[in-house]
């Protein structure tokens, strides 16, 4: 038996708002009894990995010298003048300045996403991303660091590292760009809010640090000798 259609008139001005015409094809999903339309996630192509990747390169290439011009043999993997410190650097200019061009590009091309963010909410969500990318990056090299004490790599080695992580950097704030809308935002403010908490307790250096915080929630005069305030 043939299965039944059903056509879904859509109104000139959303049409036109959104940019669609006869030609396009929307995604119909079904969420807490509502329908929602939406414009299908364009896939990757080759030519979205070219730049990070020509970015990486000529960053690895740049840095290479950098070492060799000054006779460095081995480098860390922590620390100053380190694998992650030009890592965390650099990463962050160019994990930046992808996710800014290619966030203008989506919004000079009508995507509805994108146009919905305010130019003067621009440098904020900018900002907060950036923000983000040092968090992990330093986050990931701290848990490196401690796994890994006293690790070092030939320049070349070092360079290979550099480079795959710079590219994942810029290739991330990429999609990131592409992919931001509201919902995605407040779940990923989430996760970096519960995520600091966490890597704060964990790296805090004192096994009773639970004790001696929680007893200020309560009045001095009211602490116990165990340092907790009770009821």
């Amino acid at each position: 038996m043939k299965e039944k259609g059903y056509f879904i008139q859509i109104p000139d001005a959303a049409a036109k708002k959104l940019g669609l015409d006869t030609t396009h094809e929307l995604d119909l999903t079904v969420r807490d009894n509502e329908l929602i339309l939406a414009k299908p996630t364009p896939k990757s192509g080759w030519k979205d990995y070219l730049p990070p990747l020509i970015v990486a390169l000529i960053s690895s290439v740049s840095l290479l010298i950098y070492w060799s011009s000054k006779h460095i043999g081995h480098v860390k993997l922590t620390g100053d003048y380190s694998i992650a410190s030009f890592i965390i650097v650099l990463g962050i200019i160019t994990g930046s300045l992808f996710f800014t061009v290619s966030l203008i590009r989506q919004r000079r091309n009508g995507d509805a996403a994108a146009r919905r963010i305010y130019w003067r909410n621009f440098p904020t969500i900018v900002l907060s991303f950036v923000i983000i990318l040092a968090f992990i990056l330093m986050g990931t090299f701290w848990l490196l660091g401690s796994l890994f004490v006293g690790a070092s790599f030939d320049c070349w080695t070092a360079e290979a590292i550099f480079g795959i992580f710079n590219y994942l950097i810029n290739y991330w704030m990429t999609l990131a760009s592409r992919s931001l809308n509201s919902t995605r935002l407040v779940a990923l403010f989430t996760i970096v809010i519960v995520s600091g908490v966490v890597i704060a307790m964990a790296s805090n250096g004192q096994r009773h640090w639970w004790r001696y915080n929680l007893s200020f929630l309560g009045p001095i005069q009211r602490q116990p000798a165990g340092g907790l305030t009770l009821p």
